[in-house]
């Protein structure tokens, strides 16, 4: 029971982490205390979840990613995969009526990064065996991951099924979506707009 404690607490630990917005908000009902809880627990499921499918993937093809030292390790935390996959930059240019699609950012590295977590969060990068990085449209390219993890254990579908939207008082986005867009922002990229998450989720 102690073992499990200290295990829960590390994970937990991520929530008082300055990156996280838990801090920055303030919430005087308790109905919505209840539910930024209920989102931070599910998105302490998601990088929990990410974080041990990462390192299964290292550990069953005996690979290693740097760490903070630049040091190998097969036991990378997701906070510092977040840090690496910043820097990513979807540019469009527009000259003379010819668009251009440029990325700007994507390393070896990152590319790496993004095979070992997995075929759903390679289509969300549009990338593959025999395919470079080809977007279609979104900046929000760090929280790829994440959105690979919740597309796979299909959260959304789940939440759905509970919370039917009522089309009627002009529901449009479904309550799984939504709360997969809060879970996204609740790992700390307060400048992204909710209304973007729907690039992962098409």
């Amino acid at each position: 029971k102690q073992q499990n404690t200290s295990i829960e607490n590390m994970g937990f630990r991520f929530l008082k982490d300055p990156i996280f917005f838990v801090s920055a908000l303030f919430l005087k009902k308790p109905s919505r205390i209840m539910g930024l809880l209920m989102v931070m627990t599910l998105a302490l499921l998601v990088y929990s979840i990410a974080q041990r499918r990462l390192r299964q993937a290292l550990a069953a093809q005996n690979k290693t990613l740097p760490n903070q030292i630049n040091q190998p390790t097969k036991t990378p935390t997701m906070r510092w995969i977040f840090q690496i996959m910043d820097g990513i930059h979807y540019v469009t240019i527009n000259i003379n009526g010819v668009t251009q699609k440029i990325i700007q950012g994507l390393t070896d590295l990152k590319q790496k990064i993004i095979r070992f977590m997995g075929k759903t969060v390679m289509k969300i990068y549009n990338l593959t065996d025999n395919v470079n990085f080809a977007p279609e449209g979104s900046s929000m390219w760090d929280l790829g991951l994440m959105a690979g993890v919740i597309r796979d254990l299909g959260l959304m579908e789940k939440i759905d099924a509970r919370l039917c939207l009522d089309s009627t008082k002009g529901g449009i986005v479904g309550y799984g979506q939504r709360v997969a867009a809060m879970i996204l922002n609740g790992f700390g990229f307060m400048t992204k707009r909710l209304y973007m998450t729907l690039h992962f989720f098409r």
